[in-house]
């Protein structure tokens, strides 16, 4: 079926009156710090550091929540870092939970979650990591305290040693036969093959010298240990070695970020550079890939499986080499509000699939509109035109516009758009620079108005509610032949890209860039200084240092895909406030064309730009557009230092 023929079917649906409609309920959670598990019968539970729990009987079954969200949720208010099921019954979740003033408490269950009960496990403090066996036995390492221990299933606790109480162990791994290895965050690796009665002080991979730490911002944090087969393994800085047990010697698996396996060793995983699984062989050999790759907060590994956790579904990687996906819902089924929700002037437009939903300020019900022949998972991409029309921006290149009082919609491309508009004669053009926060909003605007051939600048009030003012721009006059050509490159070569000979880079940045680089080199502080822009930092272990200073040399033949690759880098550190700069097209007919660079740290290119018509935009690198605000509003430009581009650079060709 086209989309023609769709769009005719979806415009004769009978038009639902007021709102919503009757599907099954997805789980939600407050938070995305999620902690999943999976029991030997392969239920599943997943906790969250915003107190939540939640269970189903297996990858395919419906959850719920445990307790229920509403009426008295025992679980509200506390930090919940990891959950642990000996059965489908009975469990446990610890993390930092308060009991008054202490913290020395997790919560027990025996009925699936039905109802939770405090058990005291003897120590005070925050549990950062567990390990559990499905006879009753499980291990929690708790900050500044030592270890705990149970072998009831939980309803007692004991405390155990531990190799240095001082350290903080986010990683424990202990199998049934009472071997275990802790990793701390400090740089400290132990292994006990006897409950915890004794300890053995191993060196870590960096003890080894195993890699040349250069990531001066990051703690040598063991953040994964396993027992597997007669091998360690060890995650040090998202960096994976095994070692043979009876004489540590840290090899490296360089392709590898991480690894999952379970206390029985009925298989191994490793999650590669590339974002895909790799499963191994008992002598870590690999065997089979899987071909998708895989965004997740958290893993597990059970019987042979990888579970997944992932864009509101569980993902299983099967001990046949299969991927089994399956959303994760409820057994609820009620009338759904829009998932996804956009305001603007002319209303609050909602979003349930593919379906539109409108209410007024007025109104506090909603109105079906149109079915979209596309689902939208993104409400930043919707919004009114004006009153009657709403576009929707499908893509970088294809917009579609819906017309509500005809009922009919069309799918256009942003090329046509903006030949369209290329076609225009264009009355008025304005530079505009201005900066919005959390407590202030405030712009300059200088105005040029076309008389006879030539554009002239003119004052113009502004709102009272706006701080303004006039810009001060470079001239007084700009030809209409400029003018033209600069809207022609804005709407037919708006896919120009920047080449190396456009950024202007002089002998002295280049010198610069090294000084910088040699500087970074000899830093011996821990915390490398993040919060100026202008020092060079690459956060990564292993530098070459004499490679990474002639790789500055080979900026100067940089091609023009790799150096365009480099803009989303060289944002500055997270700001509440943004700065912008623009410059607005006017025809004769009122329609407008907005060429704007928006970001909280502005690069001495100013890219990217984004360019908006009509509800639609595209981005754009294009130096015409630079080039035209450096000839006749420089003003507005702030930023010349090119030094950290080429840190981008640097960084853009050594990796």
């Amino acid at each position: 079926m086209n989309w023609k023929t769709l769009f005719i079917a979806m415009n004769i649906l009978p038009v639902l009156g007021c709102a919503q409609v009757q599907q099954r309920v997805p789980v939600k959670f407050r938070s995305n710090a999620g902690n999943l598990f999976v029991t030997k019968v392969g239920a599943l539970v997943i906790s969250t550091r915003a107190g939540e729990v939640a269970m189903a009987d297996s990858v395919n079954g419906y959850w719920h929540n445990c307790p229920p969200v509403s009426g008295n949720d025992l679980l509200s208010g506390v930090t919940i870092d990891q959950s642990d099921f000996f059965n489908r019954d009975t469990g446990f979740v610890s993390g930092f939970i308060s009991n008054g003033g202490k913290y020395n408490i997790i919560y027990h269950t025996t009925n699936g979650g039905q109802s939770w009960q405090k058990v005291d496990f003897g120590l005070d403090g925050w549990v950062d990591a567990t390990s559990s066996l499905d006879n009753g036995e499980a291990w929690m390492s708790v900050s500044g305290k030592g270890m705990a221990y149970t072998k009831d299933f939980g309803h007692t606790w004991r405390a155990l040693n531990v190799a240095d109480t001082k350290q903080r162990y986010g990683s424990i791994f202990f199998n049934n036969l009472h071997e275990g290895i802790i990793g701390a965050l400090w740089n400290m690796i132990a292994y006990t093959d006897d409950n915890c009665e004794h300890w053995k002080l191993i060196p870590t991979p960096l003890d080894q010298q195993r890699y040349n730490k250069t990531d001066k911002a990051r703690r040598p944090e063991i953040s994964q240990v396993a027992i597997y087969k007669d091998y360690l393994l060890v995650n040090q800085e998202s960096m994976v070695f095994y070692s043979k047990r009876d004489a540590i010697n840290w090899v490296p698996l360089p392709d590898y970020i991480d690894f999952y396996t379970d206390a029985a060793n009925d298989a191994i995983f490793f999650y590669s550079k590339s974002g895909k699984f790799v499963k191994a062989d008992e002598h870590l050999a690999p065997v089979f890939t899987y071909d998708e790759k895989f965004q997740y907060p958290d893993a597990f590994c059970r019987s042979g499986n990888l579970f997944l956790m992932n864009d509101g579904a569980i993902s299983q990687l099967t001990s046949d080499n299969k991927i089994r996906r399956s959303p994760m819902l409820t057994d609820r089924i009620e009338e759904m509000e829009p998932e996804y929700f956009a305001y603007d002037e002319n209303g609050i437009l909602g979003v349930l699939g593919s379906m539109i939903y409108r209410k007024t300020s007025d109104s506090s019900k909603w109105k079906y509109v149109v079915t979209l022949p596309v689902e939208i998972n993104n409400s930043n991409n919707l919004s009114h035109l004006n009153a009657n029309t709403l576009v929707y921006r499908k893509n970088l290149d294809t917009v579609y516009y819906y017309d509500m009082e005809t009922k009919s919609g069309n799918f256009t491309s942003i090329a046509d758009i903006l030949d369209d508009f290329g076609k225009k004669n264009i009355t008025e053009i304005s530079f505009s620079k201005g900066s919005q926060g959390c407590f202030h909003s405030d712009r300059q605007e200088a105005v040029y108005i076309l008389k006879g051939e030539d554009y002239v600048l003119v004052n113009k009030r502004k709102r009272r509610s706006e701080q303004s003012g006039q810009l001060k721009p470079d001239v007084t006059k700009i030809s209409g032949a400029v003018v033209n050509r600069f809207a022609d490159r804005v709407c037919y070569q708006y896919k120009k890209q920047a080449v190396i000979g456009d950024m202007k880079f002089t002998e002295k940045d280049y010198a610069q860039c090294k000084k910088d680089i040699l500087e970074f080199q000899s830093a011996t502080k821990d915390k490398y200084d993040l919060s100026d822009r202008k020092v060079f930092y690459l956060g990564q272990n292993n530098i070459d240092y004499q490679r990474l200073l002639a790789t500055v040399d080979s900026v100067r033949n940089i091609d023009s895909v790799s150096l365009n690759a480099i803009w989303p880098q060289i944002s500055g550190l997270f700001s509440t406030t943004t700065n912008w700069i623009k410059v607005t097209l006017t025809a004769l007919d009122g329609s407008k064309i907005e060429v704007v660079n928006a970001v909280s740290d502005e690069n001495a290119m100013y890219f990217p730009w984004t360019i908006s018509v009509n509800g639609a935009s595209v981005i754009s690198v294009s130096p015409d557009i630079t080039a035209f605000f450096r000839s006749y509003c420089s003003s507005v430009m702030s930023e010349n230092d090119k030094v950290p581009i080429m840190h981008a650079l640097v960084k853009q060709i050594y990796r």
